[in-house]
């Protein structure tokens, strides 16, 4: 009973700090700043968890650049317990190691820098006799875990996975393990796959072209360069600086942990507070701000890259979570959407333009609205027409909206796909959990997320007349590229490097406990095949069809007995 009474006054002291509770979706802080939001939905049969930390490329070090990108690699590697067999035995290595790779970035004489380079190959070979390789995946898979991954981006750095409910301990207990004493051995190989991801994105006009116009749209913002990292931060790799960066942004108050699907609140307090509790409380360090850019007049830069002229124009658009984005993503999709029904989008139905684009881009501290143009090719002259009159035509057909010349169907219907597709983003975990993390990293009101539907309701056609007249003014980049290869950043070559060949077939001490740790018994949901109806359509169709319980949404599939593999060209047709 003495256990029964602890737990209870542990929820309650948890629950004290409950900062949200609507529509399923629970929130609260532990007392070491790390915040929690559970989004109950008792109708899946996992659970998805995601750990966010407020993080990107945007904080690397302007002499680091690459870092946080590199770290979320390195975050698979284990820990002082996780894939470790002696850490005393390791330890030693492993710090020399770290010595080894700052002394190697310090050199300036090629020659010493391979020297010193193969000095660590060495050291990485004999400390990979005392590490279980990829233990942290090998016991994410034994619980039943899956979709395992992470991602960079420029404000934010996210861990995840789903598993079944009944290993929900196990997976708190993992995760929060991860960020106790982390290890970034096996750092070598990993930069060769940093290295093979650089290298790939030289030879893709898409990315190069990406690249060059970050640079010009964000000048003076981390936002202009790659999350990646330049090159030459990349070829000099410091893991001291690595170990710093984690020390100094992976504190509680600066992650949040979100576990959406078929999870309890009062089962997983408690549970949540007793793992993740442990991380040692830390203030986050300040971050650098950066001016935001001033656009005046219509600024050309071009460039020869890709294999057919286009052209972008960039106006400043807003941050994510600005008062104005939503009545800014009505107007843009006015323009273009994935319907094809917007203005831009009937240019390339009509053959005016061989292509018409619109977009946001939308980060923590500045946005920009994108608008593409590809211009009509004249078969019979064979030749393009000219960048000028594709840019007044594109300009034109905002000016419609500007002035208000626009079927108010349009209108209607842009809000609501917008708030259908927000309907059908609610039917997937993964994309609940993106939306609240999103909401954390730019420090927005959760209400944003719950409430979405009804702003979109409330946006009328003046506000988007407004807003059209707001932003699309006068001052934009306009980024010219015409066909021809661009040039390319020299590739990173791999090192020649002895095979690092760690142990087989063996687990650490925690992998051991890990397998032991207790399960708790949750009865499957199994679909109801029952409750899908059949009707014959005629002779060679049937129409098999339930009730949507999730939403009021329609969706209508068909499915033709005939596909690619015997028929290949099909893949043109349906284009």
């Amino acid at each position: 009973m003495r256990k029964f009474y602890s737990l209870v006054l542990l929820i309650i002291a948890v629950a004290s700090s409950l900062t949200v509770s609507a529509q399923g979706l629970k929130g609260f802080k532990l007392k070491n700043g790390l915040s929690v939001y559970i989004w109950e939905d008792s109708t899946k049969n996992d659970v998805f968890g995601l750990v966010g930390v407020k993080v990107g490329a945007v904080n690397d070090p302007e002499d680091l650049t690459g870092l946080a990108h590199y770290l979320e690699h390195m975050m698979f590697k284990g820990t002082q317990s996780i894939s470790s067999l002696n850490w005393e035995k390791e330890k030693p290595l492993y710090e020399q190691i770290i010595t080894k790779y700052d002394e190697m970035a310090n050199e300036p004489d090629p020659v010493k820098k391979e020297a010193i380079s193969l000095e660590i190959n060495k050291l990485t070979v004999e400390a990979a006799q005392y590490t279980a390789p990829n233990e942290f995946a090998g016991l994410t898979e034994n619980m039943g875990g899956k979709m395992l991954n992470a991602m960079t981006g420029y404000d934010e750095t996210m861990y995840f996975s789903s598993f079944p409910p009944s290993q929900l301990y196990k997976w708190l207990d993992l995760n929060s393990e991860r960020f106790i004493n982390p290890v970034f051995r096996a750092f070598q190989p990993e930069l060769e796959t940093v290295y093979e991801e650089f290298n790939r994105s030289q030879d893709m006009q898409g990315s190069l072209q990406q690249d060059f116009m970050l640079k010009h749209i964000f000048p003076g913002h981390p936002y202009s360069r790659s999350v990646l990292g330049l090159q030459e931060h990349l070829k000099n790799p410091r893991l001291g600086g690595l170990v710093d960066f984690y020390n100094n942004w992976y504190v509680p108050e600066n992650m949040v942990l979100i576990l959406v699907g078929n999870v309890k609140l009062k089962e997983a307090m408690g549970l949540i507070n007793d793992r993740f509790g442990r991380l040692e409380a830390q203030k986050s360090p300040e971050r650098k701000s950066y001016p935001e850019m001033e656009i005046k007049g219509r600024t050309e830069y071009s460039a020869k890259m890709g294999d057919f002229p286009t052209l972008r124009l960039a106006f400043k658009g807003v941050p994510t979570g600005h008062t104005d984005e939503l009545a800014l993503t009505i107007c843009v999709n006015m323009l273009s959407n994935r319907n094809r029904t917007g203005l831009l989008d009937k240019l390339s139905l009509s053959g005016d333009v061989l292509g018409a684009d619109a977009g946001l881009i939308n980060f923590k501290e500045q946005g920009r609205i994108l608008i593409l143009g590809i211009p009509y090719y004249d078969v019979n002259q064979r030749r393009f027409e000219s960048i000028k009159s594709l840019e007044k035509m594109l300009l034109a057909e905002i000016s419609k909206i500007q002035k208000g010349e626009f079927d108010k169907e349009l209108f209607n219907s842009v809000k609501a796909t917008l708030i259908r597709d927000f309907d059908l983003s609610f039917e997937s975990s993964y994309n609940k959990a993106q939306k609240i993390l999103s909401t954390f990293i730019c420090n927005e009101d959760i209400s944003n997320v719950l409430n979405y539907k009804e702003k979109v309701k409330t946006i009328s056609i003046d506000q988007v007349k407004a807003i059209a007249n707001k932003y699309f003014n006068k001052n934009y980049i306009a980024l010219n590229y015409q066909p021809g290869k661009a040039p390319k950043a020299e590739k990173l070559s791999k090192p020649k490097y002895d095979p690092i060949n760690p142990e087989r077939g063996v687990i650490s001490q925690y992998a051991e406990k890990f397998r032991k740790l207790p399960v708790r018994k949750v009865d499957p949901v199994y679909e109801k095949f029952d409750a899908v109806q059949v009707k014959k359509v005629n002779e060679r169709s049937r129409l098999f069809y339930t009730q949507n319980k999730e939403n009021a949404i329609f969706t209508l599939t068909l499915k033709y007995g005939v596909g690619t593999h015997e028929m290949p060209q099909l893949q043109y047709a349906v284009d």
